[in-house]
Parts: C-alpha cells; structure tokens; sequence
C-alpha cells in the first residue's frame, strides 16, 4: 500500500523545514507523495521550501483547514491518505505503523502522541491520547485512513471552520468504521501554550468540546476560540 501525506499550512515554513525531511527519511519506499495546501494569505516561502524538495505545493483559495484537507485528498495518489499537521511530528516509523494499523479490520486510524515540551502537565496530556474517548481523535493525532474509506465519507466537513477533525469523527463513530490508535508515538508543538496558561488551553478545549456535542454552530465555534484563545 502506498502512502499520500496532506499537510494544510498556514505560515508554516519553520515547522515544515524540519518535517519535510523527516517524512522522506523514514518513508520505506512507500511514500506516494507529500502534499502542501497553504492558505490562500500565507505571506511565508512555503512555496519555494516544497519547490526545493520537490513536493507538491497548492496554494487554497480560502483559508480553511477542511477546504486544504479536501483539496490536498482530490490530488492524492496514494491508496493511504495520512492528513498531517505542519507541526505534528510522526513516529520515524509510521510507514510501518500505519501499514500495520490498516492491513486488518481497520479503516482508519491516528496517532498517540507526546509534546516537545516535556512538563509535567502536558505528560499527563499526552499519556491520555493512547485512549479513545470523545476527546480523542483531534487533527493533532494525524488522522490516517484508507482513501475508499475517504470518499465513501466525503471527507472533511467545510461546514466546520473549526474542529473539522472532530466532525469526521463523529462520521466514524456513527458509522461503527473501526479505526485504531496506533502505538507509534507522535510529536507535537506546544507552542499553544506558549504565553498561555496549561489550564486557559485546556479548559478552553474541553468548553470547545461541550459545545460542539451540543451541536453549536460552527461559526460561534471559531468566535468562541478566538475569544477564549486571545493573549
């Protein structure tokens, strides 16, 4: 099986410099290609960074998580879609764990994972995503899945400016697809924490999650975050 990676960006130079390699490195002959959707106002060198790797760059036309993840998924090759985060580091072994993860019953699946930065809060953060609950499955984890399974869903929801990851999801679960936390242990900024306190994110997240079971609209979702997330 063959793998296809769609990274949507926003400004995401820095953090692609140290992925884009990392992804080729470990890639096990697999890698059917890597994918860059950047938002239609990025203002950073994405393009020319894809360009000397020689990965396909697409520049969106809105800024969207869902809409790049959708538009990335329709140039896709691969018989594996990983959807990954610019600043997301995955296991140097995901070929394998992803291979493995979907050579059985299951469809789809994401990744546990730890912060690069290593307090002891966000220890207590990370142990908990090797554990499905409703708080598990955020776009953070890497969502991986079987591209029939992709278009039998019809992908991400762009109805959801926001917490498009939990919106598919929900797709999963009410369609009893079974999916799998794969072992393999990713590695993820924290850099929403920076000049933010660990309980401001988190309380934040869950009210986010509370109101999203409860069926909010997601443009109140945004405003809410935006609101809640501000320094």
């Amino acid at each position: 099986m063959s793998i296809s990676i769609i990274i949507p960006c926003y400004n995401e130079h820095e953090n692609l410099k140290k992925l884009i390699p990392h992804l080729k490195n470990y890639s096990n002959n697999r890698l059917q290609d890597i994918i860059v959707v950047d938002a239609c106002d990025s203002a950073d060198s994405t393009e020319e960074l894809c360009d000397m790797h020689k990965i396909t760059y697409i520049r969106s036309q809105v800024t969207q998580r869902a809409h790049q993840l959708n538009i990335g998924a329709a140039y896709a090759n691969g018989d594996i879609l990983f959807f990954l985060h610019a600043d997301t580091l995955p296991p140097e072994t995901y070929v394998d764990d992803i291979v493995e993860s979907l050579s059985g019953e299951y469809r789809f699946g994401y990744f546990r994972y730890s912060f690069e930065k290593a307090s002891f809060l966000l220890k207590i953060n990370g142990y908990f995503t090797r554990f499905k609950g409703v708080f598990s499955g955020g776009g953070d984890q890497g969502h991986f899945m079987e591209k029939s399974l992709y278009e039998e869903i019809n992908g991400y929801d762009e109805a959801y400016v926001l917490m498009e990851d939990f919106a598919l999801m929900n797709k999963i679960r009410k369609q009893k697809i079974p999916y799998i936390i794969s072992s393999g242990t990713a590695i993820v900024s924290a850099r929403k924490y920076d000049n933010r306190s660990y309980w401001k994110v988190n309380l934040t997240n869950l009210y986010l999650v509370i109101l999203f079971k409860l069926g909010t609209k997601p443009s109140t979702l945004k405003d809410k975050y935006r609101t809640m997330m501000r320094v």
